[in-house]
């Protein structure tokens, strides 16, 4: 799900490509010096700071530094497993495995891709997380897998905590927020699944 390089995988984006490094040009590290830029790699394959701001219009350092169990890390999904952008009219679903890496909370927001706000749905809160406000909270498997749902209807057997609803009539993008990460994310040992068409 986390990788930048168009050969690699439909998830387009972390600013500081945590799980892919080939970003031309990631935003700065943040330390007790200051902003510290990243060098040239010679070729490009996306412009991290240019998508990050697009859909984000504002920054803070906790969410530019790697620290475990401070800030925020916003990963932003484009498109699904096969590469195609996400069309509100299908369902899609994504597995969190157990253990998601946050000290605080995680909470996944859907997006009109043509506004960048939250998506105008009859469900009115377009997210779905470990919090139970304002809408139900997301709930595990027996495995401790946390399965996400994305569908213009609540699909049967679903719970409404793991559903976000879609409109079938714009496209979306999503963000997953890690508050507060710890360690596996920084890692790599923890990794969601791409986010899949559901036939």
């Amino acid at each position: 799900m986390y990788q930048a390089s168009a050969d690699s995988g439909p998830f387009r984006l972390n600013p500081r490509g945590q799980f892919n490094d080939e970003f031309e040009t990631p935003i700065p590290l943040i330390t007790p010096e200051g902003a510290k830029p990243f060098p040239a790699t010679g070729y490009r394959t996306l412009d991290a700071r240019t998508n990050f701001f697009y859909g984000i219009t504002g920054i803070t350092p906790g969410m530019a530094m790697r620290l475990t169990g401070i800030g925020s890390q916003y990963l932003i999904v484009m498109a699904d497993a096969d590469k195609n952008y996400f069309d509100g009219a299908k369902t899609y679903k994504v597995m969190l495995p157990k253990d998601i890496p946050e000290a605080n909370f995680w909470s996944f927001t859907v997006y009109d891709n043509q506004t960048r706000s939250m998506l105008d749905t009859p469900q009115r809160y377009p997210r779905a997380g470990s919090q139970s406000f304002p809408s139900p909270a997301a709930e595990a498997d027996a495995n401790g897998v946390t399965t996400i749902y994305f569908s213009p209807t609540q699909p049967a057997g679903v719970k409404r905590g793991n559903w976000i609803q879609t409109d079938p009539a714009k496209g979306w993008f999503t963000v997953l927020r890690l508050y507060s990460p710890l360690e596996p994310f920084f890692a790599k040992t923890w990794r969601p699944s791409e986010i899949e068409l559901v036939q």
